[in-house]
């Protein structure tokens, strides 16, 4: 009370007069547990994870229950990492095992130990051995190697044993260092050898060319024989050596390494070792499997007629052709991107490697991105050239900002200045062109032609039919490189296949174009009056729905329009390559799709002197050939 004027007031609080100091709405006078919020029996919250039904209890304090300890190791289950196992994740157990230490609780509640190093005894009869108690002198593999000293108890042998993966594509198998068997990979090679008139003289040696270990070897072949001896090797490189016994080299016989994963030439020396007593390449010269896929292109393979200046032309690699970069004054042409060709005798008397870059011309054409494609022959020092009227060999190989690729499949090459004054010729047998005949089927009749490789200045060409089984021979004289099938005597028979070949004379016929036989390489042609695509369905075509435009068609040589519609999904460029009538490439261009389509403006440059060219358009598995035609 507070006293005012005399008289006696009393004080009233907001709250109704009445105090409630634990502000829980109960007025002090009426609550249990003042200075507590609740009352006695009131559920609450003690704090503590490890209670259940916490309330006040009559001295005015929140207390509960103690909480479930499943595994009854002091730890209730709310905050006990492994609930049903007594300790928690990191404490220590005992996992039972002699053979282990430092048993401690994983992340999965699992009690696990180290093991201990083997050999180690876990009683006075046993030794731990990967984590087992093993009785001494056990040998659980068989394999005469005791548990103790086993580095691999479980699997017959050790670390780096012969094994067998049973696996064809992998040789030298060994236990690996998690006792697994691992092979390395393998490839297939096949030697077919031809023998001469004298048995036993023959033999030869495949040699690692790391170690120079004979890996494999054969001899006693008898006398004329093609033998077809395949090889499984691991990748890598290898020496070929060839020996005769006599020293006079396999007289009318010879090799080819053949690669068989791709059925494609590693060294072809057929019908060419003709001296000496051994035919290896020179300076101990390797090959190397598995093969890679540049090569020469088909019209500059197998060639033997060159004369020193001539274009030797690999086929272009898209990824080669990427490193050339168009910028006007400013274009890169990379010096450490292009082609090394590698020409050498299987003989050994010549090798040599010449590379080709994009910032050199070696005096072909404009700058482009095929322009290292081009190899000018014998365009270096003297005494490097290839030697005339020698049997060669050639490869190509790619080179990306200076990593060299494997060497792709061999070619015949040979430089022979009389032959190219009058090279021989055979059926048409440049792939895409609409004329090609070799291997081809025709119907027999009017209309139906074989067509021969055009060479400048002939006048005349023969073309031979022969059944060598029934005596049959035809030739037919023409004064152009194609002939009609349409002839009256001794016409070809329906259902037959024919060997073929063709000589070629620049006389009109009075002599025949060779330094030896003027007959070219033989091919076959079946005559069938009854397929679909009257009788040349060898052809290979764009797309039903593409439509081909190239104009104009005659040409002053200067720009040519070209368009290619329809072109198969994922087909990202479109190769244009332009021949001359002898098979010669003259240009190869590599052209971006655009949604599904090529329209672009070829600018020829003058490249094209007048006359007829063969235009050959690759897109992804279709091809298509046309006719150019360049007027003066």
């Amino acid at each position: 009370m507070v006293e005012a004027d005399g008289e006696f007031v009393v004080s009233v609080e907001e709250n109704g007069g009445a105090d409630d100091s634990d502000n829980d709405g109960i007025c002090d006078a009426q609550d249990n547990c003042p200075n507590i919020q609740g009352q006695i029996g009131s559920s609450c919250n003690d704090g503590n994870p490890c209670t259940i039904n916490d309330m006040i209890s009559a001295f005015c304090v929140c207390a509960g229950a103690s909480g479930p300890d499943s595994d009854g190791d002091g730890v209730c289950d709310a905050i006990d990492t492994c609930p049903n196992v007594a300790g928690q994740v990191g404490s220590p157990c005992n996992d039972q095992s002699p053979c282990t230490t430092g048993d401690v609780l994983n992340a999965n509640c699992q009690c696990v130990g180290t093991p201990v190093p083997d050999g180690t005894m876990c009683d006075l009869n046993a030794q731990c051995i990967a984590g087992a108690c093993t009785p001494i002198g056990t040998d659980s593999d068989g394999d005469g190697i005791p548990d103790a000293t086993d580095n691999c108890p479980t699997v017959p042998g050790q670390i780096g044993s012969p094994c067998t993966d049973n696996n064809p594509a992998t040789l030298n198998d060994i236990l690996n260092a998690n006792c697994l068997c691992q092979g390395s990979p393998a490839t297939q090679i096949t030697l077919v050898l031809r023998t001469d008139a004298f048995p036993e003289q023959t033999s030869w040696d495949l040699i690692d060319a790391v170690t120079n270990a004979v890996v494999h070897h054969g001899d006693g072949y008898n006398a004329n024989v093609t033998t077809g001896i395949t090889l499984v090797v691991a990748q890598g490189c290898y020496i070929l050596r060839v020996n005769d016994s006599a020293g006079d080299g396999i007289v009318g016989g010879g090799y080819v390494l053949f690669n068989n994963d791709q059925a494609e030439r590693i060294i072809d020396n057929a019908g060419n070792f003709s001296t000496g007593a051994t035919s290896q390449i020179a300076n101990s010269g390797t090959f190397c499997v598995p093969l890679g896929y540049d090569r020469a292109a088909f019209t500059s393979c197998d060639k033997l007629d060159w004369t020193s200046g001539q274009y030797v032309v690999a086929a272009p690699n898209g990824a080669v052709s990427a490193e050339w970069i168009v910028g006007g004054s400013n274009a890169v042409q990379d010096a450490n991107s292009g082609y090394e060709f590698w020409i050498f005798d299987p003989n050994g008397s010549y090798s040599f490697r010449r590379f080709r870059s994009h910032n050199q011309s070696d005096g072909f054409g404009p700058a482009s991105a095929i322009r290292a494609c081009h190899m000018k022959l014998n365009n270096w020092a003297a005494a490097s050239h290839v030697p005339a009227n020698t049997l060669m060999n050639v490869r190509v190989r790619a080179r990306i900002n200076g990593v060299n690729g494997a060497f792709g499949p061999a070619c015949r090459l040979e430089v022979n200045p009389a032959l190219a004054a009058c090279p021989q010729t055979q059926l048409l047998n440049i792939p895409g062109d609409p004329d090609f005949s070799c291997g081809a089927t025709r119907m027999w009749g009017t209309g139906n032609l074989v067509h021969a490789r055009p060479v400048s200045g002939a006048n005349r060409y023969q073309f031979r039919f022969r059944i060598a089984a029934e005596g049959f021979e035809v030739v037919r004289t023409a004064n152009t490189y194609f002939t009609q099938l349409n002839w009256t005597t001794l016409p070809l028979q329906n259902g037959k296949t024919y060997d073929v070949d063709v000589r070629v004379s620049k006389n009109s016929g009075a002599t025949w174009c060779s330094t030896s036989d003027p007959w070219g390489p033989v091919c076959q042609l079946t005559i069938d009056n009854t397929p679909a695509n009257s009788g040349n369905q060898n052809f290979a075509g764009i797309s039903e729905d593409a439509e081909l435009r190239m104009f104009p068609n005659p040409n002053r040589g200067d720009v040519l329009n070209f368009s290619l519609s329809a072109i198969e999904e994922g087909v990202n460029t479109v190769s244009v390559d332009i021949y001359d009538l002898t098979g010669k490439l003259i240009s190869a261009r590599t052209i971006a799709v655009a949604d599904g389509n090529v329209n672009t403006v070829i600018d020829l440059a003058g490249e094209l002197v007048a006359g007829m060219y063969l235009v050959n358009i690759t897109a992804g598995d279709n091809t298509y050939t046309e006719r150019l035609v360049i007027q003066p």
